[in-house]
């Protein structure tokens, strides 16, 4: 599962470290599901799948992971989710690769479908925009 360590970082670094998405989202970056509570709108990154690419001898070569990301808020605070949403978009828009620590990294990154659906909460109508993106692994 070393694939999944090394998308996690990437997206937790390259997510968290952005100082216009930390102004976009404050209620910050987080892995799965955010605490009850957290400040909007926040993001939200999570595995969709996953497949591997191997060779002809049944040797994994490289894997494909799609994450989830997106921005979650309010539907009051619709057009601020649309900034999150491209700001996500912007910095996962990678066609080089990204060595992450000693675990191996990103060969490639994009978007393959766009995200936006929205859901009641507590009488409160919420909103989720952003993407499933495509990330290539090599360990």
């Amino acid at each position: 599962m070393g694939e999944l360590a090394i998308v996690q970082s990437y997206l937790d670094t390259t997510l968290k470290q952005d100082a216009t998405l930390k102004t976009l989202a404050p209620g910050g970056v987080w892995r799965d599901i955010a605490p009850a509570g957290t400040k909007t709108p926040y993001v939200v990154f999570t595995m969709v799948a996953g497949s591997d690419a191997l060779t002809g001898n049944v040797a994994r070569i490289m894997t494909q992971v799609y994450m989830q990301v997106k921005g979650v808020g309010p539907t009051s605070n619709y057009v601020a989710l649309i900034s999150v949403a491209d700001r996500i978009d912007t910095l996962l828009k990678r066609t080089g690769p990204v060595t992450v620590g000693s675990l191996g990294g990103v060969v490639a990154c994009w978007r393959e479908q766009l995200i936006a659906y929205g859901e009641v909460n507590e009488s409160v109508m919420w909103s989720h925009l952003g993407g499933l993106y495509h990330l290539q692994v090599k360990v």
